[in-house]
């Protein structure tokens, strides 16, 4: 288990061996953290605990409070900051999506193991509000035991599936070539890419591919093939692995590269995630 850092400046950030698929994570004063646009692997929900923020989903942008609940599906590119320079403090889970998928079968929501997103991205619900509250508490409460924490998170989330409910249909596919261009990026982020093969990989021109892709995924290729790899150093630093290691296998420059654009995504150091 990761044991929450010490000072209210900085991430904590919870995980445990024995529930694999969620990860919590918290700041008790964020009012200095910028967030780029980004996107996770992972459904996430979180609360706004105090303060005010800009909260950017896809083309949505809403400007939320405490006692908000904000809502990510996989792939969506979000950003959520301060909007006043007051204390700003939330409490976040991610949660994996192959799990989740479970849980909806479990539910009788997805029949064909595919993912039901949501299209509520955020709600002020109070019972939401306090769920997440109370599971982040049983969470990382250290005396209480696998079968209490495993038990909360199902509730929480079969909860959340009857307050927000799943969009009706299944996620659109998108463009198959803007799709080939994402899976290509994904595949290949460990490697210097130049855009000539991309588009090739993806049976794209150049200009559709710069134009299309943003509105399709929210971010430009670059910054998507950015992401992949903070993604990728994440999944890499919960096993453990050293940080320049992973630098190297995520396919950034150096140690240094990899330093900026994490802290960019995650708003932490590499260090302070894998600690």
């Amino acid at each position: 288990m990761v044991t929450a850092l010490q000072e209210p400046t900085e991430p904590r950030f919870w995980r445990d061996g024995a529930l694999p698929f969620i990860e919590a994570r918290s700041i008790h004063d964020g009012r200095n953290v910028c967030y780029a646009k980004h996107a996770h692997e992972t459904f996430s929900i979180g609360i706004v605990v105090n303060g005010r923020c800009t909260y950017l989903n896809g083309k949505k942008r809403e400007h939320i409070s405490a006692g908000s609940v904000v809502v990510m599906n996989p792939g969506d590119a979000h950003a959520c900051n301060p909007s006043h320079d007051e204390l700003w403090s939330y409490r976040m889970l991610n949660i994996d999506v192959p799990w989740l998928i479970g849980v909806q079968q479990g539910l009788g929501i997805s029949r064909a193991h595919h993912f039901r997103p949501f299209s509520t991205t955020a709600t002020t619900q109070p019972e939401l509000y306090a769920g997440l509250h109370r599971l982040y508490d049983v969470l990382t409460d250290q005396q209480a035991e696998n079968l209490q924490k495993h038990s909360a998170v199902l509730t929480f989330m079969a909860a959340v599936q009857q307050a927000l409910g799943p969009a009706l249909a299944l996620p659109r596919h998108g463009h198959r070539g803007l799709v080939r261009a994402a899976e290509f990026m994904r595949h290949n982020h460990a490697r210097s890419l130049k855009l000539d093969e991309i588009c090739s990989a993806a049976n794209l021109s150049p200009s559709y591919l710069i134009r299309a892709f943003k509105d399709e995924y929210g971010l430009t290729p670059h910054a998507y093939l950015t992401n992949c790899r903070v993604e990728f150093s994440r999944s890499q630093l919960r096993r453990g692995r050293p940080i320049a290691e992973v630098a190297f296998a995520a396919g950034f420059s150096d140690q240094a590269h990899m330093q900026r654009s994490f802290k960019k995504l995650v708003a932490a150091t590499p260090g302070q995630y894998r600690a």
